[in-house]
């Protein structure tokens, strides 16, 4: 499993693949658990020949996208109470049950690292791998675009907690994850503008 934790600024739904024009957008934290290099036999897929990473499960920390991302777009998503305070998240379910705690260390003299070369050095990571999304069998195929193409990976080591029933299937996790530049499916940062196109349904 991947996980990914970060802060989503100015977001607005799209249709189509065009962003609506809402008279306001959100901003909220996310944490996202993906599970990468899966094969889909689908005959409405037209790249069965490549991997796909499947968002598995995504919890936000705003209703209103909660709500949209379950009823519209049909991704699981659940709302969660996360809070990240000087590089310390912590996530807890809407009654309160613990969900992950994380400490995220910036690693001041390691290089960063450019996007493309990140994903060469780890393939299964979603910023690479096309998308698959979707709960009760409505499945869809997306991907990620980023709207900076200069965008560049810093290293940084992260403390992680992860409570029993974080997902189903999932067992209690602690562990230490190295950098980026210490092992090529090490732990990252980054910021970038971004738009999640879709292509089809499964």
């Amino acid at each position: 499993m991947h996980l990914y934790i970060g802060r989503q600024e100015s977001v607005s739904p799209a249709l189509f693949g065009q962003p609506i024009r809402f008279p306001f957008c959100y901003d909220y934290p996310e944490i996202i658990a993906a599970v990468p290099d899966l094969e889909v036999q689908s005959h409405s897929i037209p790249i069965l020949q490549k991997p796909v990473t499947y968002l598995a499960h995504l919890f936000l920390g705003a209703w209103g996208p909660t709500v949209l991302g379950r009823g519209i777009y049909m991704v699981n998503k659940s709302y969660a109470r996360i809070e990240m305070v000087n590089g310390c998240v912590r996530a807890l379910t809407r009654h309160g049950r613990r969900l992950l705690d994380a400490h995220i260390t910036p690693v001041p003299l390691a290089p960063v690292i450019p996007l493309h070369e990140g994903l060469r050095r780890n393939p299964t990571c979603y910023l690479s791998q096309p998308l698959v999304v979707g709960r009760r069998g409505k499945l869809k195929l997306a991907r990620m675009e980023f709207l900076d193409p200069l965008v560049e990976l810093a290293p940084v080591h992260v403390s992680l907690d992860i409570a029993a029933g974080f997902v189903s299937w999932l067992p209690e996790i602690c562990c230490d994850v190295p950098g980026i530049h210490e092992v090529d499916s090490g732990a990252f940062q980054f910021q970038s503008g971004w738009r999640l196109t879709s292509n089809c349904k499964v």
